[in-house]
């Protein structure tokens, strides 16, 4: 098994997208979250996220942007429509990941 280098930026000196990513590598079974999956039963159905779960999801959607919408080339506004979840977290990081800035449109 490969070991990545892990450099660690300076504390609040880095972006959000960088510090997920760092969690991701160095302390990957850290929770982030626990969230509902789903269904009216909330005595049970519910999903831990722990880092490297989250920086994948954020990379995953990263590239997912960029795919639709290709490379910004300056500080672009994309908007979110929805719940106010896990999901939140994952896109609003994804967009600062590809230099973007997002407005968020919930009802």
């Amino acid at each position: 098994m490969a070991v990545l280098p892990v450099i660690r930026p300076e504390v609040g000196k880095r972006l959000l997208p960088e510090a997920v990513e760092y969690l991701g590598q160095v302390q990957p079974q850290k929770l982030f979250a626990t969230y509902h999956g789903g269904g009216d039963d909330y005595g049970t159905g519910w999903i831990d996220l722990n880092f490297e779960q989250l920086a994948k999801a954020v990379n995953w959607t990263s590239w997912y942007i960029e795919e639709r919408l290709g490379k910004a080339t300056n500080l672009e506004v994309i908007a979110y429509m929805g719940a106010k979840d896990v999901r939140y977290s994952i896109f609003t990081t994804a967009s600062i990941k590809t230099g973007r800035a997002v407005s968020m449109k919930t009802p």
